[in-house]
Order: structure tokens, then C-alpha cells, then sequence
């Protein structure tokens, strides 16, 4: 049992452990990062590199890291704010649907039942633990903008597409949400 719970305290080990994704054939498995995804992580979590950029990159499963990578930060820190910023407003909710609460639905029943959650808006996902008052959720908020409030994390995914194709919400993105 103590080896379980060091386990829970470091974020790379939850990671890699507690969560679980959906292949493309649609078979839910547990989540083990590959060695693209480990040194992410590193950067994130041993070289606590504030900003992560990562070149489009397809089929590596980046998308797929990050939403566990927010959805942890969501169960395992008080008072979160996590915003994903995407090309569309349904990529958003897709990716907030497909893999955070997809991951967050596949924790063991015994680790969910520490959490209460709140999914009464397709574009936010909220965390709290019981013991804590709702002033102390952590959230993520899932858009095409992210403007205001304080971010503890900020995915934006396809920022090169907004950047070609929006360049007004390319700067509202560099000036507001950065």
C-alpha cells in the first residue's frame, strides 16, 4: 500500500498508470506513453519547462497525452484552470469528450469515488475532490478562445492551422491566453 500511494503522488507514474485511451478501432486500453510522449512528460515534469512546443506531429498520440496530462492536473491539484484552445469549437468538445472525460470514466471505481464531477456544459469539465468546497474545482474550459482568468495549463492544438486561417485569433491567443 505505501508503494501505491508514492505512486499517486508522482504525477509521471498516474500518467502512466491510472488512465486509459481508445484505439483507433475503438477498443478502450490502458494508457502507456510512448517514447515521443515520455519526453514530453520529462520536459513537463523533470525539467519543468513552462512552455512545451510541439511541432505538428500526426498519429503520436500528443492529443491523447495532453488530455491526460490536463485531465491529472484536474484530480490531482486544487483550484485548476485548464484551458484547450482548438481550430473548432467541436474539436474542442471532441477532444474534451474523447479523450479527458473517456480518460477520467476509465479510473478505477475506487479513484472516481474520491472526485466529484460536473459535466453540465459540453465545452467545460469540472474536478473536485469531496472534501473540498466547489470555490476549490478544477476545470477545464474547451473553445476556439481563451482569453482571461489565470491557466495553470494551456493546451492550444493546431495553432499553425489558426495562425493560417485566423490571424486575428492567432494574436487574441499570443496576447490573451499567453
Amino acid at each position: 500500500r505505501p508503494a501505491q500511494l508514492k505512486r499517486l503522488k508522482a504525477p509521471v507514474s498516474r500518467i502512466s498508470n491510472l488512465y486509459s485511451t481508445r484505439t483507433r478501432e475503438g477498443k478502450v486500453i490502458p494508457f502507456r506513453p510512448r517514447p515521443q510522449q515520455l519526453q514530453v512528460l520529462d520536459m513537463l515534469y523533470r525539467q519543468k519547462l513552462k512552455r512545451v512546443c510541439i511541432l505538428k506531429a500526426r498519429q503520436l498520440g500528443f492529443s491523447t497525452l495532453l488530455g491526460i496530462v490536463c485531465l491529472d492536473q484536474l484530480c490531482w491539484s486544487v483550484g485548476r484552470q485548464v484551458s484547450l484552445v482548438d481550430k473548432t469549437q467541436e474539436d474542442a468538445r471532441q477532444k474534451l469528450k474523447n479523450i479527458v472525460a473517456l480518460a477520467y470514466d476509465s479510473l478505477h471505481a475506487e479513484l472516481k469515488a474520491r472526485f466529484l464531477v460536473d459535466r453540465a456544459n459540453a465545452g467545460e469539465f469540472g474536478v473536485r475532490f469531496h472534501e473540498y468546497d466547489s470555490a476549490h474545482t478544477s476545470t477545464i474550459y474547451a473553445a476556439t478562445h481563451a482569453r482571461g482568468g489565470s491557466n495553470s495549463l494551456l493546451w492550444i492544438s493546431e495553432w499553425g492551422y489558426i495562425q493560417a486561417t485566423d490571424l486575428r485569433r492567432s494574436e487574441e491567443i499570443l496576447t490573451g491566453a499567453i
